[in-house]
């Protein structure tokens, strides 16, 4: 009888460190996902301001497509819970912050202004479906490149 009572407790204890283990491997892939996914915004808008010029007014300017991949919830990833795109007032930057579900929120720089589709300064992606974004280069109200941000779901609500 006490073998078996030490085999289920033996059980338990060892599910229990598995299962933490899992948590914290299934948050580490999910964050490597999307700091993937702001690498690849980030090298598409730098592309766009370096190699490209601003159109004349009217004109459509250079386009980048990017896809940005959101976690879903399964055994090797976690959700993301927010996910936010904001140019820095006054700079020629942008912030990244994200927070997978459960944990810290995580910020990273961009060294392109950015900007939405009607012209503000945030850029918000949610849910647990990859967004495809498109990025334009265009010019602000004094003629200096900056990146407008579209999601394709704003695109076809148009």
């Amino acid at each position: 009888m006490i073998r078996y009572v030490v085999a289920i407790v033996l059980t338990v204890a060892i599910l229990g460190v598995s299962f933490a283990g899992l948590d914290t491997a299934s948050t580490a892939a999910s964050e490597r996902e999307v700091r993937a996914s702001i690498t690849d915004l980030e090298d598409a808008a730098v592309s766009l301001l370096s190699n490209d010029e601003l159109p004349p007014e009217g004109h459509p300017g250079a386009q980048r497509l990017v896809t940005v991949e959101m976690p879903a919830t399964s055994l090797t990833t976690k959700p993301i819970s927010h996910f936010e795109l904001r140019r820095v007032t006054g700079e020629r930057l942008s912030v990244v912050t994200f927070r997978i579900e459960g944990g810290p929120m995580h910020t990273e720089t961009i060294d392109v202004p950015i900007r939405n589709a009607t012209g503000g300064d945030v850029v918000e992606l949610s849910g647990t479906e990859d967004r495809r974004l498109r990025l334009t280069l265009t010019g602000d109200a004094q003629r200096r490149p900056v990146v407008t941000v579209v999601r394709f779901d704003e695109i076809d609500a148009t």
